[in-house]
């Protein structure tokens, strides 16, 4: 069906694949109930100027008992087709929202960024959930940031718009994740309130060896900056391009070789 074809001969390796997406979501339900599967990791996000950790971006993982160690690429994108992505969100709602509040309490001032996709932010109960967990653990607004990926925006650029909107009058910081790796429109980025632009590792990556990436990443940057927004590299993984996006006023950054 997905190949657009009438019939197609049978292929143990895509028989494989089907059974093995069918015992993963299977086994999610489970894992959302347990205290020991699932869990966020955080990857500190420095400033370029200074080197002081600015935030942190919460990971989830996933430890199953017998497929051990649940790749986010392997089981995000099959909850995200069916009515488990709902609960997955939440599930890392209350996690990093709780860490964040005990960090506050300690007296740390960096804030956590939660990823969350377009299904998240299409949900009419989504922004009722975040502020009554804002309440429950009587949390800054300011120190958590949702993260979206600007392919996010194509379904229903009015409604996202609106919903990222009543996040930002909350008082929640807002970030464009993975920007340039999907189908940029600038209309849609004048309209969204965001604090950050996120510059996906693909472009941070390849440098200092492609010539094009040298030019495009300090355009994005210049962008981020006429638009109001801090630029954020991702995938930083060496003391060169470290350097470089200094040297282009990038922001900040996170990455290998820093954390």
């Amino acid at each position: 069906r997905q190949r657009g074809l009438p019939w197609s001969l049978y292929e143990r390796s895509h028989d494989a694949s089907q059974r093995n997406t069918f015992r993963i979501l299977a086994a999610l339900p489970e894992a959302l109930d347990a205290r020991e599967q699932l869990s966020l990791h955080y990857q500190p996000r420095v400033s370029l100027r200074n080197g002081e950790c600015v935030g942190v971006e919460a990971l989830l993982r996933w430890q199953h008992p017998l497929l051990g160690n649940v790749a986010p690429n392997d089981f995000i994108p099959l909850a995200e087709k069916t009515a488990l992505m709902s609960r997955v969100t939440t599930w890392v709602l209350q996690a990093g929202i709780a860490q964040a509040a005990l960090w506050q309490r300690q007296g740390h001032r960096f804030s956590v960024s939660l990823n969350v996709s377009a299904v998240d932010l299409e949900r009419a109960d989504f922004i009722a959930t975040l502020r009554e967990l804002l309440a429950q653990h009587a949390l800054e607004p300011g120190r958590i940031e949702i993260e979206f990926t600007e392919s996010a925006m194509i379904r229903h650029p009015q409604r996202m718009a609106e919903q990222l909107q009543q996040i930002s009058t909350m008082g929640v910081k807002i970030a464009i994740d993975d920007f340039g790796s999907g189908y940029s429109n600038l209309s849609y980025l004048k309209r969204i309130p965001a604090n950050a632009l996120k510059i996906d590792q693909s472009f941070i990556r390849s440098l200092p060896d492609s010539r094009k990436d040298c030019m495009i990443v300090p355009s994005m940057i210049r962008l981020g900056h006429d638009f109001g927004q801090q630029g954020v590299a991702e995938g930083i993984e060496s003391e060169e391009i470290y350097g470089m996006l200094r040297e282009w006023g990038c922001d900040e950054g996170q990455g290998y070789w820093i954390a």
